[in-house]
């Protein structure tokens, strides 16, 4: 299995990511060699994109390293203390982030 097929699996879930204006398509993932960028918005489940990598892993025998993964909040300084605070992404799922 490639990466792209890993790229197309996050395409194909129901993350919203980012919407952009100017451009077609949101920005969601991105990747080069051995890295993976997913950006997603306020509106998102983390569990959805713990699903979608769990799966992908099933099904390639691939190995997601969770201990090099990191969380990068955007947004203004109030959302991302908030987040930093709470260890959730948005206020309708209260699954903490790890």
């Amino acid at each position: 299995m490639s990466s792209y097929t890993l790229a197309e699996s996050i395409r194909k879930s129901s993350l919203e990511g980012f919407k952009i204006q100017g451009l077609e398509e949101r920005v969601l993932v991105s990747l080069f060699i051995d890295d993976t960028l997913v950006y997603m918005n306020k509106k998102d489940d983390n569990k959805i994109l713990e699903q979608t990598i769990r799966n992908f892993c099933k099904v390639s025998t691939a190995k997601f390293n969770n201990e090099k993964s990191e969380i990068l909040p955007i947004g203004t300084k109030e959302y991302r203390n908030n987040i930093i605070k709470t260890r959730t992404i948005n206020k309708t799922n209260n699954d903490k982030l790890d």
